[in-house]
This record gives structure tokens, C-alpha cells and sequence, in this order.
């Protein structure tokens, strides 16, 4: 296994590791159309190199096995001491192998390096076992909140954990 910064080469692989994880993670509660509109949007591929290339305080870290990328985690900086950890996803073939630690130990180690004292994230309510994973990381529920996936408005619980 081997953690590194992404780059633009990784992109096509990182959208399809984004698409297989959505469809096996949270296909109890977002239709197969929900899910496209929305991984369209957040991982439009010219958006994911620009924030590559130019964004400062912005990491988007690959997880690899044998240099093909199975799993990947971004974060940014949103405070002087809090960092927002936007998406860790692991390809379901790859579910329970340690990829999703690893990646959120580098993403941890990365922000408290630039100040981050507190890592923050988001979980939808109904995934029962990423929820589970982040508070098994140390994560504890501060509150819910509502997003919105392509029209629809789903609940999401509120993490944080102190780095």
C-alpha cells in the first residue's frame, strides 16, 4: 500500500473509484440517476486538476496497491485550526484492507502539519458503515445537518475529531 499526493494522471481512475464506492455505499437511499448528477458535479474532471494544481491548503491524496489507485481522501483547510475532510472513498473491492485509515492518517498528519488541530467531516445518516468506520477513528457526532444530492435533501451527522 502506498499513500501520495494525487495528480492529474490519477483523475479518471479517482472518478471511477468515486462512481463504485457511491453505487455500493448509498444505493439504500440515492437512485442510480441522484448518484450520476451528482458525482458528475463533484468530480467534473477539469475542476479535480485545477484544484490539483492551484489549490492551496487543498489535498487530494491516492491510496495504491500494486500502482493502480484503489482509494482516495480530500481535505482543506477551512479554519487556522480546523481542516474539512470532503471525501474518502475506497473501491468496494478493496473495503476492509486499511486503505481508508491510511489515507485518513496521512490527510491528519498533512493538516496538523499546516495547524489543523480539529479534522471535521460529514457522513449521510444512512450510511451505517461509514459512520461507523469514522467513529471506530476516533470521530464523535457533534450534530446533523441537511445536504442536498441532486434534489433531494438527505440528513448527514456532523464528525469531528481532535488531531
Amino acid at each position: 500500500m502506498h499513500v501520495r499526493e494525487a495528480t492529474a494522471a490519477d483523475v479518471p481512475r479517482i472518478r471511477e473509484v468515486a462512481q463504485e464506492a457511491w453505487q455500493a455505499a448509498y444505493a439504500a437511499f440515492l437512485t442510480p440517476g441522484q448518484c450520476r448528477r451528482a458525482l458528475d458535479d463533484l468530480y467534473d474532471p477539469e475542476a479535480l486538476e485545477r484544484a490539483i494544481d492551484e489549490l492551496d491548503g487543498f489535498h487530494l491524496l491516492v491510496a495504491e496497491r500494486e500502482d493502480e489507485v484503489v482509494a482516495f481522501a480530500s481535505a482543506e483547510m477551512t479554519w487556522a485550526d480546523e481542516a474539512e475532510l470532503y471525501a474518502l472513498y475506497v473501491h468496494p473491492d478493496h473495503w476492509g484492507e486499511g486503505f481508508g485509515s491510511a489515507l485518513l492518517d496521512a490527510v491528519a498528519e498533512r493538516v496538523a502539519d499546516e495547524g489543523a488541530d480539529r479534522l471535521a467531516c460529514s457522513v449521510f445518516v444512512e450510511n451505517y458503515a461509514g459512520v461507523a468506520f469514522f467513529e471506530s477513528q476516533g470521530f464523535e457526532r457533534l450534530g446533523e445537518a441537511r445536504t442536498e444530492v441532486a434534489g433531494s435533501l438527505h440528513e448527514e451527522h456532523e464528525l469531528e475529531k481532535r488531531l
